[in-house]
């Protein structure tokens, strides 16, 4: 029967040994998040042979689950035992200079058409991208992928792809024109091959973002976003692109409180009875001071536009630092409230219900 072992580690891979049973040639190697194996954030080597496996492109201080199996012709024997690894603590970062803000920041997404994703893995399609059901992905395989889209030409600057398992290796590079032939050819803006996560030098985060702010709007057609890494698989949620409605005074003030859909109950005899469920944020914010126009045109319609049933990217500090991953929220608008506080200034209040 197939074993596993542990080998070495650092914080971006884990090394194992693969010992093989009688008669076995070829193996595949399973890491997860979950000892289950029913999170999402698997990763998966196939046509392995006995000896050193790697899984390299990992996130730091991550625990992962370990299993393998024979697929000798095509056949599959039986699961090894499980094995538990976590990949080392991040190198210490920059020195963290205080907090500071800068003024929130809201995102409409806008619809996506034409989605592509040449490198997808079957069944996974770039159009889960577009889903806000965070158990809809997108996965590839490949080491390199590019997701191709269209916008119709509406105006944007802001673009961000959400809960992806990327480590600090990651890069992205994004680029628009007014075809899709333009997009290599001759595109009108390159942002280059820049760092995909938006907070490097962090570690044992349920995900990890990718925000990028154009220095202008722009209301090229089609986008392209190129990403390479080094993990067995990519994977992201949720691709986000919009205009950014951004207040132009300072808020001093937002709060966070748990969200977590599960369940926790006791028996009669007080044993717990758990229902593991999705875990995110419920956060509030405040925006302060808005003038009549500044209200009007940019806060005034979102509960036209998405009401309390349809996602929104949101910022409460996009202020860039450390932890400005932890900061960003999405999922649906709870409560919004405005308010005439005094003479033309308005305030405007968020409620939102973030998967992050």
């Amino acid at each position: 029967m197939t074993a596993l072992a542990f080998t070495s580690r650092t914080d971006a891979q884990i090394v194992l040994a693969l010992t093989a049973g009688g008669g076995e040639t070829q193996f595949e190697v399973e890491a997860n998040r979950q000892p289950d194996f029913s999170s999402d954030d698997s990763l998966v080597k196939t046509g392995l042979a006995a000896g050193a496996v790697t899984f390299t492109g990992l996130p730091a201080e991550t625990p992962f689950w370990f299993r393998g199996r024979s697929t000798n012709g095509g056949v599959k024997g039986p699961w090894s035992l499980l094995l538990l690894q976590a990949t080392a603590v991040p190198a210490a970062p920059a020195a963290y200079t205080g907090y500071s803000i800068e003024p929130a920041i809201l995102v409409v997404p806008e619809a996506l058409s034409q989605m592509q994703c040449a490198a997808a893995d079957a069944g996974s399609t770039a159009d889960n991208l577009n889903n806000d059901d965070p158990l809809s992905v997108l996965r590839s395989s490949s080491g390199s992928l590019s997701i191709i889209f269209n916008t119709g030409g509406v105006p944007l600057d802001v673009i961000a792809l959400l809960g992806t398992m990327a480590n600090d290796g990651a890069t992205w590079r994004i680029r628009c024109a007014s075809s899709q032939a333009n997009l290599t050819a001759s595109p009108t803006m390159d942002t280059g091959t820049v760092a995909l996560r938006v907070s490097t030098g962090i570690g044992r985060r349920p995900s990890y973002h990718a925000y990028r702010r154009l220095s202008a709007s722009r209301t090229d057609a089609w986008w392209q976003i190129d990403i390479v890494h080094t993990a067995p698989q990519f994977i992201a949620r949720h691709l986000v692109v919009g205009l950014a409605r951004q207040s132009v005074n300072y808020s001093r003030g937002a709060g966070a409180v748990p969200m977590d859909l599960g369940q926790m109950a006791r028996t009669t005899f007080g044993a717990p009875d758990r229902t593991p469920g999705w875990r995110g944020r419920q956060v509030d914010f405040a925006l302060s001071w808005l003038s009549e126009t500044e209200y009007e045109t940019k806060w005034s319609r979102l509960d036209q536009l998405v009401g309390t049933t349809f996602p929104v990217l949101a910022l409460p500090n996009p202020k860039a630092n450390l932890y400005l991953n932890d900061r960003i929220a999405y999922g649906h608008i709870t409560g919004m409230r405005g308010e005439n506080v005094r003479d033309a200034k308005w305030s405007k209040s968020l409620d939102i219900a973030s998967l992050y």
